[in-house]
């Protein structure tokens, strides 16, 4: 409120909801300020934000109750069933926890989060496959939700020129963070295969193998083809780039509209990239 009646703004613009509240949305309203909301990715309708479950599956949509059994982590495969007796499970489940308040406030999620996004009077999307499964699945109105990618910056790539190796090899790159859900195991398994070749990996991103167990597996993994950089100042985004010959983009989950693949464009980089979402789009 004080921040509202400070700036008096025409216009709020949310970047996301995450770690604020999706009611702020209702106190820009209960001013009469326009809202906008860019959705870059699937926070609206999945409390994991990526549609993913810790086994790796894909949700085409939100689960219902068998988001309970996810976010617990807890008998995954039974998520599906859950969600198809939803109608009998949910009054069930609403009695069996009422301890603990968990499944209620997980159930109640849904409706308050989807409502906070719709109320906002256009919604926004970097990609067109997010766009649609909102649209698809979570009743998003198409007409008030445009799809328009992000910008990014170039100034930093204007000077660019690639370096050739000069061991004429191939190097693939990948720029990101190395989570789970980004696919780095399935990439460097992928170079496993190519051992005894023209083929390296350069990894770029933060990479602590001693204190994540993510990072220690990866490190397990990687054959004499991989060289992890660690993180790197943005400053630094043309040097890097000027060392990969075709950029990995492996992900797990569908990606919205990942920068790398932007800074690989503006880099006249190829992409080799996991064939779903917005990376495929």
């Amino acid at each position: 409120y004080q921040v509202l009646e400070r700036e008096k703004p025409d216009l709020v613009h949310f970047m996301h909801l995450i770690h604020l509240s999706a009611g702020l949305v209702g106190v820009a309203k209960e001013r009469a300020i326009p809202t906008v909301i860019t959705c870059h990715d699937y926070w609206a309708i999945c409390a994991r934000v990526q549609l993913i479950r810790p086994d790796g599956v894909r949700c085409e949509e939100n689960m219902g109750s068998g988001c309970f059994l996810c976010v617990k982590e807890k008998r995954l495969g039974g998520i599906t069933a859950l969600k198809r007796l939803d109608p009998v499970a949910r009054p069930l489940l609403e009695a069996f926890t009422k301890r603990t308040h968990d499944f209620m406030d997980l159930s109640a999620r849904q409706t308050f989060v989807v409502g906070a996004y719709q109320t906002t009077d256009l919604q926004i999307s970097p990609s067109r496959f997010l766009r649609q499964k909102l649209v698809d699945t979570a009743g998003f109105d198409p007409e008030s939700f445009l799809y328009s990618d992000n910008g990014i910056r170039t100034d930093h790539v204007r000077a660019f020129a690639k370096r050739p190796d000069a061991e004429g090899r191939v190097r693939f790159g990948f720029v990101g963070s190395l989570v789970w859900y980004k696919g780095g195991e399935v990439m460097l398994r992928a170079m496993k295969r190519l051992l005894g070749t023209r083929a390296v990996l350069h990894v770029h991103g933060d990479f602590q193998p001693e204190s994540d167990p993510h990072h220690a597996a990866l490190a397990q993994l990687a054959g004499p083809n991989v060289s992890f950089h660690g993180r790197f100042d943005n400053a630094r985004l043309s040097d890097v780039y000027a060392e990969i010959d075709v950029l990995l983009v492996p992900s797990l989950w569908w990606e919205n509209s990942p920068i790398t693949i932007h800074e690989a464009f503006l880099t006249k980089t190829p992409v080799v990239a996991s064939g779903i979402g917005g990376m495929k789009e």
